[in-house]
């Protein structure tokens, strides 16, 4: 089975700050019948933190999606001790759909992200792990499944919700 990850990109300058959303879409291509298959998508946000000051990159981040604010928020408290520099990917969303789940197609939904965005030289990746079809609800199993992807586990700036990281 052939898999790829088929990304568009929209770039916006429309805060005075250059960010990026990807939407990328986890396809595979059936090799008995050769139709194309969805398996997931997900929504992220690249945010060039070479800057001193986080003010504004935390301004459009909320702009984006409290999510995506919330992310930000967090790693902007973290980013010394944790050496987060450079270019940031906030995943606002993924998912992979219902009749793909539990086969492994999440695992390399990530996997092709992260490879992907290692080679745009993106540093620092994160996110909530909210559980599907929520918007910060999480639950144990979610953590634990980016744990095992290698990310950290960090308290978020908002009462109990974590964040997760990783450096690529």
């Amino acid at each position: 089975m052939k898999k790829t990850l088929n990304t568009s990109f929209h770039v916006s300058n429309e805060h005075g700050l250059p960010y990026m959303e990807l939407n990328p879409l986890f396809q595979f291509t059936d090799q008995r019948t050769g139709w194309l298959h969805t398996a997931g998508k997900s929504r992220l946000y690249l945010f060039d933190a070479h800057v001193e000051d986080w003010t504004v990159i935390r301004d459009i981040a909320h702009t984006i999606s409290p999510r995506v604010g919330l992310v930000m928020d967090t790693l902007e408290k973290i980013k010394d001790r944790e050496s987060i520099y450079g270019m940031v990917a906030v995943i606002d969303e993924i998912e992979v759909y219902e009749p793909y789940r539990g086969k492994g197609y999440g695992r390399e939904l990530l996997k092709e992200m992260e490879a992907t965005l290692d080679f745009m030289y993106v540093n620092y990746i994160a996110l909530v792990p909210a559980s599907p079809g929520s918007e910060y609800q999480t639950d144990s199993a979610t953590i634990h499944y980016f744990l095992e992807q290698g990310y950290q586990l960090y308290a978020g700036s908002i009462g109990s919700i974590p964040v997760v990281g990783k450096s690529l």
